[in-house]
């Protein structure tokens, strides 16, 4: 009798068990829904589809949000590893509050602004790996071809402009075209390409201040004359090489 009776307590509390892991995992589910993550998904899908071709973006989104129950059920059990069932009740709480609704409706916007945001970052950053990068991460010319790009800070002998830098900035200012904006005042990053007989090539604007600043720093850097080239062992190498362009108007 007493077996009889363990196998039934045994059973109810495995039932109890799966209730309560059961009423957990619908919790959680209910705070993904609640946070935001869809619009965070909606986010993701639309930087999807801008880089696929219009006549598939229909079975894409197709396929997109079959797969979105998969990705909640995965991030599921991950909230459910890391937080207490009183745990993602009390988030439940704040979700439901009027500030929680607002921060979960704001979740898609503020998603894009923090992506651009980082991006612009990135952009900077990019400057600033370019005067640190080391060295000794420079490939041997010897051993790759002739198309190789190095970052101008790991060479040996450095791309320069006729006369140095002063008469760059000198040649930029004579050409460059402001924008009859007043006070405005910033910087234009630009990153580019000087080849092996000094030209420049592959011009693009890492950031820039608005009001066509950028499509005019491209435009002055076109105009420019030939650069003296990098070199790495002996060899004329084509190398990157990224700097900033200050404006300011009165």
């Amino acid at each position: 009798m007493k077996k009889v009776f363990l196998s039934i307590a045994f059973v109810l509390i495995a039932q109890m068990t799966m209730a309560q892991e059961a009423n957990f995992k619908a919790d959680v589910l209910k705070l993904i829904s609640i946070s935001g993550a869809d619009g965070a998904m909606k986010v993701a899908k639309l930087k999807f589809l801008n880089i696929i071709p219009e006549n598939k973006k229909e079975n894409f989104s197709k396929e997109f949000e079959a797969s979105l129950p998969s990705m909640y059920e995965k991030m599921a059990k991950v909230y459910m590893e890391i937080y207490t069932p009183e745990d993602i009740k009390g988030m439940i709480a704040f979700y439901e509050s009027p500030v929680g609704k607002k921060m979960s409706e704001k979740s898609g916007e503020l998603t894009q602004k923090a992506m651009k945001a980082g991006q612009e970052w990135g952009k900077e950053l990019q400057v600033i790996m370019g005067k640190y990068k080391d060295a000794g991460s420079v490939q041997d010319p010897r051993n790759i071809s002739d198309n190789t790009i190095y970052n101008t800070a790991g060479v040996e002998v450095k791309p320069e402009f006729p006369g140095g830098m002063d008469q760059f900035y000198k040649f930029v200012a004579e050409n460059f075209k402001t924008p009859k904006v007043e006070k405005l005042a910033g910087k234009i990053y630009v990153t580019f390409v000087i080849e092996i007989d000094g030209s420049i090539t592959g011009m693009k604007v890492l950031r820039d201040i608005g009001y066509g600043t950028g499509e005019e720093a491209i435009r002055v850097l076109k105009l420019s004359p030939k650069w003296l080239p990098g070199q790495q062992n002996g060899k004329t190498v084509r190398c990157t090489y990224s700097l900033p362009i200050s404006v300011k108007t009165n």
